[in-house]
């Protein structure tokens, strides 16, 4: 099942919690908001004044530790326990090390993906990391980060799976996720920095390689990919 949102060609739409995109004027209109377009209420909440730009038809730039972002919604889990899910992200790093993301809640971080020395890490309980997803500093990247429940992680990147070096542990799927933090780690540590377009979380749904890829067709156009 597809349907258009901003785009011209239609993206996954079963089982879509969030989708943030700094190209739709209905979710960046400006005003340091970032609005959930899925109509379930997990916006952006901003850190700091990060620019706003119509660089790659919409883009927020986060290259410094004051600049950041955590998606929740006070009265909602952003992922229920017990569920598989997804996490598809459009971003540039500008730096070799620092977070991407962590997900979790107060007490335990339960997802993440992080680069050091050029080479992203995906994090379930134990991290693994991968030859093939290399974190190239301001390049494009769309990355599906899915977790089946009772599986390990694992990822797909431009179209592409991902063939991880080392497994990168079950994840917990018994715990609640209640925020997603971007460029940073849920404690404030581990800052990466980069340049963010767009955030899609799935909830009860574990990505293949054939959605991921009608994902990322329906906006590669926009990113010279």
């Amino acid at each position: 099942m597809g349907m258009f949102i901003g785009t011209p060609k239609p993206i996954v739409m079963d089982g879509l919690q969030c989708f943030l995109d700094a190209g739709n004027s209905a979710s960046a209109p400006g005003n340091n908001t970032w609005l959930d377009l899925s109509g379930n209420g997990f916006n952006g909440s901003i850190t700091g004044t990060p620019t706003l730009n119509t660089t790659d038809r919409g883009t927020f730039d986060c290259t410094n530790s004051s600049h950041t972002f955590d998606v929740h919604d006070a009265s909602s889990d952003l992922i229920p326990s017990g569920q598989s899910f997804t996490i598809n992200l459009w971003f540039k790093p500008s730096t070799s090390n620092g977070f991407v993301f962590e997900g979790g809640n107060s007490t335990n971080s339960l997802s993440s993906v992080a680069i050091e020395s050029g080479n992203f890490y995906i994090g379930g309980s134990v991290r693994g990391a991968s030859n093939d997803l290399k974190g190239t500093t301001n390049q494009w990247n769309f990355i599906s980060y899915v977790a089946d429940h009772g599986s390990t992680a694992k990822a797909f990147k431009n179209g592409s799976a991902i063939t991880m070096t080392s497994n990168s542990g079950t994840v917990n799927h018994n715990k609640a996720q209640t925020k997603l933090f971007m460029f940073k780690r849920l404690n404030g540590g581990g800052f990466g920095g980069g340049t963010l377009s767009m955030i899609q979380i799935y909830t009860n749904k574990a990505f293949t390689l054939a959605e991921h890829t009608q994902n990322y067709n329906a906006h590669k156009h926009r990113f010279g990919l």
